[in-house]
């Protein structure tokens, strides 16, 4: 699910709490970043990843383009696209992108573990758009996998499945247990989702 900070029409400036809007401008481009390398284009996905960053870093909260270019990390570019979001509540560039029909299969393609980008965009070139196709492909010897893409297809739905914050919080303790056993003075964080806060 995209991330929006405001519905069309109103301010977002005047409608996300401060605390929220830097994060929330971070996970936008964020998933940006993430499509682009999904495309493999490595230059902007880390130029979106920078922005990002530095959002999440910055003390004060950002309610213009203009302030965050003050900012390193955030360009021109990032600044009118802060614009965009504060204007229209939503980024119409991920809404547009997320519809792409070669993002849609990409996405599938590297929801199993194994397969990279360089691989799934491979077997794009090739026809193969989705999880159902590659199954086939795989089923009649048109497309090989190694041990890990094998496990991974078989699993595919279930590694897909989102884990409880309230399940991860165990995970955590399981870990941190781990963790002082192994060396007490090791430094241990859970990142993605949970650490941003999210319930899943």
């Amino acid at each position: 699910t995209s991330a929006s900070l405001a519905p069309s029409g109103v301010s977002a400036a005047a409608r996300v709490a401060p605390s929220a809007g830097n994060a929330l401008l971070a996970e936008i481009f964020e998933e940006m970043g993430a499509i682009q390398k999904l495309k493999r284009d490595r230059f902007r996905a880390r130029a979106y990843e920078k922005a990002a960053a530095a959002l999440r870093g910055h003390p004060e909260v950002i309610l213009s383009g203009s302030q965050a270019k003050a900012i390193d990390g955030i360009g021109a570019g990032m600044a009118r696209r802060i614009d965009i979001v504060f204007e229209t509540g939503e980024l119409e560039e991920l809404a547009a992108l997320k519809r792409d029909e070669d993002v849609v299969a990409l996405r599938d393609l590297r929801a199993v573990h194994g397969i990279g980008a360089v691989r799934a965009a491979d077997l794009v070139e090739k026809g193969i758009r989705s999880l159902a196709a590659l199954r086939d492909a795989v089923s009649t010897g048109a497309v090989r996998l190694d041990a890990a893409q094998t496990v991974g297809l078989k699993h595919v739905d279930d590694l897909k499945q989102k884990i409880p914050r309230a399940e991860m919080y165990e995970h955590q303790a399981c870990l941190l247990r781990a963790k002082e056993t192994m060396d007490p003075r090791m430094s241990l964080t859970i990142c993605g989702s949970f650490r941003r806060g999210k319930a899943e």
